[in-house]
């Protein structure tokens, strides 16, 4: 049985493994890049992934916030990721497509700032591609259509769906009727490119005066089929794509085609691809199945103190949880393995732990994201317990400081 045929958990195991050849030992080679916060850390973030070449290109790297005295461990890289996934998705560079599932696409009239388009979007694709590599799940709401696109899977009418189900209903009406002439439709797209301008967009030469007819329907509809999802992204899809490839080699994602995988949140089901599953981790938080995975002693355990933090977490809203599990282990996803997957700073299994301390009036839980654990002092209560995980949660995620 060739790979591609197998399950996506066989397919995944083998995508680990050639991780794990690719990156290059840390004492043959390593990087340690500093960024600074603020207005130009998106820059930064950009010039630092296109400045990688050759064997950098898979070194690890060790990530240093300016100003500031935290040593990356791993938590450093982890926040480092997230914040630039989020810097990068209110960059401009993607605009939303799809309410439904929130989800995003190349935006064709993207600004040029901080970087050229074509060098912007290379940097997206490489910062996709070392995200895989490093094993770091990332919030990228991306549409299934770049997912897809990456992978190199052909794309038809059907996928203008989840870029936009109004034009594809309309373009369904047009195969499926007669008389299309009615509809006055020529081989032209009028566009919005943003401040109130409009754009005027020919299918073919002089398509503003070739009428739709049945007779050429097909060509029409194939031709804005082309455009919606390829010629107007033509330039910036193939950056993107190009970076991604500059890490991670075509082969090693051949295997996760365009199949779904269906699984059920509460009472709904998620249909993602393969390749979203392994970027961006579960999109769900499982308790039980944390505290399944959590490590710690007999001690805590056959305490109180064990019972009340998880009946905490699980009454958390999803917002919080989400907030909670970035505050203690630099990630607000869950692997794909769920949190059995969990690691350390060094590509590691390291289960979430939870370490009990002596409590003393005012002390509030200590975190260690480079190792995914837990200082709980012994509250005397459920409530103190309660008050100090939710002063955790007002506080900012981000940011290195001592307790």
């Amino acid at each position: 049985m060739q790979l591609s045929d197998e399950s996506f958990s066989v397919k995944y195991a083998w995508f680990l493994s050639q991780l794990a050849d690719l990156v290059v030992p840390f004492n043959e080679l390593h990087l340690t890049r500093q960024s600074h916060r603020g207005d130009d850390f998106l820059n930064d973030v950009m010039h630092t992934l296109l400045a990688l070449e050759g064997s950098e290109l898979c070194a690890i790297v060790r990530v240093e916030f300016q100003d500031e005295i935290g040593r990356d461990a791993g938590g450093l890289q982890r926040e480092w990721y997230l914040l630039a996934a989020e810097a990068i998705m209110t960059s401009g560079l993607f605009v939303l497509v799809n309410r439904d599932d929130q989800s995003y696409f190349i935006n064709p009239h993207a600004a040029t700032s901080p970087l050229p388009q074509v060098e912007a979007f290379e940097a997206v694709g490489r910062f996709i591609g070392r995200a895989l590599l490093d094993g770091q799940g990332l919030s990228l709401p991306l549409n299934p259509v770049l997912f897809k696109a990456i992978l190199g899977t052909p794309l038809t009418l059907d996928d203008v769906e989840m870029l936009d189900t109004q034009v594809f209903q309309s373009l369904r009406y047009v195969l499926e009727h007669d008389s299309v002439e009615s509809l006055a439709l020529t081989f032209a797209v009028t566009e919005d490119i943003g401040s109130g301008k409009l754009n005027v967009v020919e299918l073919v030469e002089g398509g503003v005066d070739v009428e739709v007819t049945d007779a050429n329907k097909h060509d029409y509809v194939q031709r804005m089929v082309h455009h919606l999802l390829f010629h107007r992204v033509e330039r910036p899809l193939a950056a993107l794509i190009q970076g991604v490839y500059a890490i991670i080699p075509r082969e090693l994602l051949a295997p996760f085609d365009h199949k779904e995988v269906r699984f059920s949140l509460d009472l709904y089901i998620v249909v993602t691809l393969h390749l979203e599953l392994i970027l961006c981790g579960l999109p769900d938080i499982d308790v039980d199945d944390w505290k399944m995975h959590t490590n710690t002693t007999d001690a805590v355990r056959t305490s109180p103190l064990w019972t009340w933090f998880w009946e905490i977490v699980a009454d958390l809203s999803l917002e919080d949880r989400a907030k909670f599990l970035q505050y203690t282990t630099g990630s607000p996803r869950v692997p794909v393995q769920g949190f059995s997957g969990l690691t350390s700073y060094d590509g590691r299994i390291c289960h979430f732990s939870i370490r009990g301390v002596t409590y003393t009036q005012g002390k509030y839980p200590v975190v260690h994201t480079c190792f995914n654990r837990i200082d709980l002092p012994a509250y005397p209560s459920k409530a103190a317990l309660e008050e100090a995980i939710a002063m955790l949660l007002l506080t900012d995620a981000t940011g290195f400081t001592l307790n």
